[in-house]
């Protein structure tokens, strides 16, 4: 079975715009994820002066 080269590219370069939005995606959520650690971190420290 063989696959036509101009399909072949084509496949590539969909799995290539794939990857791209998929670390595309990685990233707004591992970013998101940081930030919500740090807010977390911060009420935390709050509640720590407030307590002392």
């Amino acid at each position: 079975m063989q696959i036509p080269i101009l399909d072949l590219f084509g496949r590539i370069e969909t799995a290539e715009k794939l990857g791209a939005v998929a670390r595309q995606r990685y990233s707004i959520y591992f970013t998101s994820y940081k930030h919500y650690l740090v807010l977390r971190e911060q009420r935390f420290l709050r509640k720590q002066k407030i307590s002392l």
